[in-house]
């Protein structure tokens, strides 16, 4: 398909996957799309505290962009199966009506009914989940993408034989790179406080600086830092461009087997990767630095990370410009939406070039 203006392009994200979404949204204007935001939307995400009880975080504003639709919300806080069809009828009255609609969801699927004679698209965020896999057979879509989130001991799930897997990117306005801040720290690692994260950290506070334990409920509230080390939860994805900023190594540790969210966004906030060494990361980012890469691949022992620090703060120089290199190029979230673009066959997009 190949239109004289700008594709128009409708999206659909809630709750977590909002992080992913709100990227997806920046991407396809960046490959020239008009984009639009269907709700419902929440500035909340979820955490665990020490005891394993639930924990929401509320996330600034100036995060995110709030829908521009709103519907009414259902049991798992998604819209009624007959508000997107009642919607795009609508916006086709009011001029604006989409050629692409793309839901950017976790375990809930925006319900669809009758038929639609413009392409659907799912991205699937999180793990494959029972609840997921009986909407998604319920679904009429063009394509549908996997980006597996994170999961505690466990291999990824199988995949629907017509679904493809699409690893996470990063975005150079979001993820930040910021040359004039000072790289002070040897390690970062910023995300959810779930095992073993608290564990590592405090073995590498104790390593570099001889620095006191902290638990994973002062984790969830802020950051934890030594002479060496930088740790925890931000508020705001600025603060967590600058404290990756501050640091040469950024932590995945998060003891799974997928390609989890930071593996692109450390090297754009120019961070050499340290992780578990797996086949998606190796699929993303190629080989480790053992084999001649440029990321660090460390066993899941705290000691295995003090090494992989070590080396990153070492070879840092050596590493990190190929490591920026390769994402800038390969791994853009606009290259994520120009893909399923493409996927769909929609060609015309406006790109601006000077």
């Amino acid at each position: 398909m190949t239109l004289n203006r700008p594709p128009r392009v409708l999206l659909a994200y809630h709750i977590r996957p909002m992080t992913a979404g709100r990227m997806f949204q920046e991407a396809f204007r960046q490959a020239g799309c008009e984009t639009r935001v269907i709700g419902p939307h929440t500035q909340t995400c979820y955490g665990y505290t020490e005891a394993g009880q639930h924990r929401e975080h509320e996330f600034p504003a100036s995060d995110w962009l709030l829908p521009d639709i709103e519907v009414e919300k259902g049991p798992h806080q998604v819209s009624q199966p007959h508000d997107v069809m009642d919607l795009l009828r609508f916006m086709r009255v009011e001029g604006w009506a989409p050629d692409l609609v793309v839901f950017i969801d976790q375990l809930d699927m925006f319900h669809l009914v009758g038929e639609a004679d413009i392409p659907f698209v799912a991205v699937c965020v999180e793990n494959w989940g029972e609840l997921y896999a009986q909407r998604y057979t319920q679904q009429r879509l063009a394509a549908h993408f996997h980006m597996i989130a994170h999961q505690h001991d466990c291999a990824p799930p199988p995949l629907p034989p017509e679904s493809e897997w699409m690893a996470f990117g990063f975005d150079p306005q979001i993820h930040r790179f910021m040359p004039t801040v000072v790289r002070d720290k040897w390690a970062v690692q910023i995300g959810t406080g779930y095992t073993p994260r608290p564990q590592v950290w405090n073995h590498l506070r104790a390593a570099f600086d001889g620095a006191p334990p902290h638990s994973d409920e002062e984790y969830l509230r802020g950051c934890a830092e030594s002479d060496h080390t930088i740790f925890g939860r931000l508020p705001s994805y600025r603060e967590m461009a600058v404290a990756h900023n501050r640091a040469r190594v950024a932590l995945s540790s998060s003891n799974c087997d997928f390609s989890p969210m930071r593996t692109c966004e450390a090297y754009g906030m120019g961070c050499i990767l340290a992780s578990d060494d797996v086949k998606a990361i190796r699929d993303v980012l190629g080989p480790p630095s053992s084999e001649g890469g440029f990321w660090i691949a460390h066993d899941r022992s705290p000691e295995g990370h003090e090494t992989a620090v070590r080396e990153g703060v070492a070879r840092y120089d050596e590493l990190i410009d190929r490591g920026m290199a390769h994402v800038f190029r390969k791994h853009t979230y606009r290259n994520r939406a120009e893909r399923i673009l493409a996927k769909v066959g929609i060609e015309g997009a406006f790109r601006l070039a000077w």
